[in-house]
């Protein structure tokens, strides 16, 4: 507990709501007592990571990486959020820079790009996300419609990732790669120079990219339910997903008459 209570002493460099940040340096506190991944340390007790109220991906992910490298909780998130913006920047603007014709287009998009990256960085937290893999992904989809390649082995193994991006990040936010999956498909299947078959072979690959990362996860939840069931008689496992009524609730925060509630429940929840 004391170990818990200095880490928060000292909390990131980069925007992290308090409350992950609690459950974040739990995670890694319990990993660091049991060896199990996803249980967390509270006060004497033994607790799932994020309990009810939170999707696991970056506890699971920054908490590797703090025991990987040795880092405190504060350090391991810090280089877990820029793991996320910068690469993602980068491998967006290479892509964005193929796909303008012009050198004003490309040195406008470098100035917006730039005050984007800085806005994302300012904005902190995992919702950091969602507008990075945007800015990643959305160059690619755009040379992918101006190309006359045929398919090959190069777009097999690219839709194969795909599908395990978008599911780890839904795993990390919920929905952050919803509207990334929204725009590819409704580019991909109205795509005439592709046959039928050809598709239904790629969204094949991407399913299966979004089961592999899926299975992955559903052991380690498994592992830690074993763990914590052995220990605590009676021991209730929480979901695996996040609470769709919360997204839908703080969605209609702008209405005056739900304003106090919806900052509240943030607090409670998010």
């Amino acid at each position: 507990m004391r170990l818990i209570q200095a880490e928060l002493a000292h909390p990131p460099f980069t925007k992290l709501t308090p409350i992950r940040f609690q459950e974040l340096s739990e995670a890694v506190a319990g990993f660091e007592r049991t060896g199990v991944p996803l249980v967390s340390v509270r006060g004497d007790s033994l607790i799932p990571t994020a309990g009810y109220t939170d999707d696991v991906g970056m506890y699971y992910l920054a908490m590797k990486l703090a025991s990987l490298f040795h880092l405190s909780a504060a350090a391991a998130w810090d280089l877990f959020f820029f793991l996320i913006i910068i690469p993602c920047f980068a491998i967006g603007f290479v892509g964005m820079m193929k796909v303008m014709k012009t050198t004003v287009a490309k040195v406008f998009y470098a100035v917006m790009s730039s005050l984007l990256f800085v806005t994302v960085y300012l904005s902190g937290d995992i919702y950091a996300l969602s507008p990075s893999l945007a800015v990643a992904v959305i160059p690619y989809m755009v040379q992918f419609t101006q190309s006359e390649t045929r398919p090959s082995i190069k777009h097999w193994v690219v839709f194969l990732m795909f599908g395990m991006v978008i599911m780890l990040a839904h795993l990390i936010r919920a929905h952050s790669a919803t509207a990334i999956v929204l725009t590819f498909c409704s580019l991909f299947f109205f795509e005439k120079r592709w046959q039928a078959r050809e598709k239904w072979i790629s969204l094949a690959l991407i399913t299966v990219g979004i089961v592999l990362v899926s299975l992955f996860f559903k052991t380690r939840y498994a592992e830690r339910d074993a763990y914590l069931s052995q220990r605590q008689p009676n021991y209730v496992a929480p979901p695996q997903t996040h609470p769709f009524w919360h997204n839908v609730y703080i969605g209609f925060g702008f209405l005056e008459g739900i304003r106090y509630k919806h900052v509240a429940m943030k607090n409670d929840v998010d």
